[in-house]
């Protein structure tokens, strides 16, 4: 008995189209998956050829800190023009427009990257803090009273910790500082210093201001 062939639903495709992210990361489009969004526009970009970003593009990946989902959707949202490419200021010019395009799209998904990288803390200390949010995690579903007992008593112990840890790195900077090289002086400079970090401009709702319209009011 031979079985009919299962059809697939009318309403669900795979999509094929080269997404911006693959462009920018230049690398091997993925495995596609099946959906039911409407399709993408059509790109002025050939797939066969990876994208060249300029070096002003790509440091605007460093400076910020982006929701690649919408990052990936407004992009996709986002036709890039037609371009006829014969010259090399039509290379020139369809770069422009793509680098534009891109510029546009991390200006709304972004937010500005003021912070430090934080310091590497030590093992037994990275894995209190791992047990702790798994803790927490468990605590947010049962509300049990002993997890609740639990993460407050590890984050009193991850507090010492990292307090003792601050302080032992203190002691061993201070103890290499010596007054044959600079290191003593240029330590006493920064610390003479006066200067401070200045805010970055916030809007009217509190939130940091990131587009030049928010920078303007």
């Amino acid at each position: 008995m031979t079985l009919p062939r299962t059809q697939p639903h009318p309403y669900k495709r795979v999509t094929t189209e080269l997404s911006y992210a693959q462009i920018v990361n230049n690398k091997p489009a993925a495995q596609p998956r099946t959906v039911s969004l409407p399709t993408p526009p059509p790109m002025g970009v050939a797939c066969s050829q990876p994208a060249i970003l300029s070096d002003s593009a790509l440091e605007l990946f460093k400076r910020r800190i982006t929701n690649c989902y919408n990052f990936n959707y407004t992009l996709h949202h986002t036709p890039l023009p037609l371009t006829v490419i014969n010259t090399t200021e039509d290379a020139e010019r369809a770069l422009d427009k793509f680098t534009h395009t891109i510029s546009d799209a991390l200006d709304k998904t972004s937010r500005p990257h003021f912070g430090q990288p934080g310091k590497k803390l030590p093992e037994h200390i990275r894995r209190n803090i791992t047990n702790r949010n798994r803790i927490r995690k468990a605590w947010q579903n049962s509300k049990d009273p002993a997890l609740k007992a639990s993460i407050k008593r590890l984050t009193n112990l991850i507090k010492k910790q990292i307090k003792i840890f601050n302080s032992d790195n203190w002691s061993n900077f201070t103890a290499n500082l010596s007054d044959n090289s600079t290191s003593l002086w240029r330590k006493v400079a920064a610390l003479r210093s006066n200067s401070s970090a200045i805010p970055p401009l916030t809007s009217d709702a509190g939130t940091t201001a990131v587009s030049p319209l928010d920078k303007a009011d």
